[in-house]
């Protein structure tokens, strides 16, 4: 544990904050399960958030087990990157919807979060060069 990167941590927090805001109320008493307003997209919500904590402990705390390094062209950084982008915009959205919850507050702040964490591990992933 003395080996995980202040980011992975970030990223564990900002991937349980985006799962545990599926299951708060969003709007109106509904959840993002809730198939009459969220339907097909609270499910990949969801799968963001545990895809986002799956990589990250693997990364963590299992060294051991190769993931690959680019998926799509993209690394893995790059794409907690996108994931949290995304969960902080489908928060936004709702969250300025009139009767909105908290819900939809902590997948704003669960985005946010992942988003610096995936940045501050983008930045210890890059080479330092070499001052002249």
């Amino acid at each position: 544990m003395e080996n995980v990167r202040p980011g992975q941590w970030v990223l564990l927090v900002a991937g349980i904050l985006i799962l545990v805001s599926t299951f708060m109320d969003w709007v109106r008493g509904t959840n993002v399960y809730d198939g009459d307003i969220f339907g097909f997209t609270g499910i990949l919500l969801l799968l963001l958030a545990v895809d986002l904590i799956a990589t990250t402990a693997i990364k963590a705390f299992a060294p051991q087990v190769n993931l690959p390094d680019q998926i799509l062209g993209f690394s893995m950084n790059e794409l907690a990157l996108m994931a949290g982008f995304a969960a902080f915009v489908w928060g936004l959205s709702i969250a300025t919807v009139d009767g909105s919850k908290g819900g939809a507050v902590l997948a704003l702040l669960g985005g946010l979060v992942a988003v610096v964490g995936a940045i501050m591990e983008i930045r210890t992933d890059q080479p330092t060069s070499a001052a002249a």
